[in-house]
């Protein structure tokens, strides 16, 4: 596992793009009537979730960190359950959507895997600081909570 310099360097923000390059792929084959709902609906859903990744990293605190990964998650669930409804409404796009919603499921599991070491990490550096849950955390690179993936504790 190398040093992660970038939100690019996450593997959830990687495995997010590459969900929104499938989900696209489904939409495209919904028909024309569906533009202002489900295409819409689950194009913006699955934008929301790298978007959201990418945004936390970059307010470079773990408490906001937190809780645009906990938004990122609430858009994913919001593609996996539009994608059940692509498959129930359009079975001639069942398998894809399927298969969509499985690459969803899977990036769910590596995205809870993440918000729990980030906010395992707060509540260190809460307790650490002696500061209380309103506080404002201090900057997460001076705190050594650089990225969601899980790192070796040298202390």
């Amino acid at each position: 596992m190398g040093t992660v310099k970038s939100y690019e360097d996450l593997e959830i923000w990687k495995s997010g793009i590459e969900l929104v390059t499938k989900v696209y792929s489904v939409t495209k084959k919904l028909p024309a009537d569906e533009r202002w709902g489900l295409i819409t609906q689950l194009n913006r859903a699955s934008v929301s979730v790298p978007t959201n990744i990418a945004e936390g990293w970059g307010r470079g605190r773990s408490a906001s960190q937190c809780q645009f990964l906990r938004i990122a998650r609430g858009s994913l669930y919001e593609v996996r359950t539009l994608l059940v409804i692509c498959g129930n409404e359009y079975p001639q796009l069942a398998k894809e959507a399927h298969a969509c919603k499985q690459n969803a499921e899977s990036l769910s599991m590596k995205l809870n895997a993440c918000l729990t070491v980030v906010s395992d990490s707060v509540h260190e550096i809460i307790a650490q600081y002696g500061l209380d849950r309103d506080s404002d955390i201090p900057n997460t690179e001076k705190c050594g909570v650089q990225s969601c993936q899980p790192t070796t504790n040298n202390q």
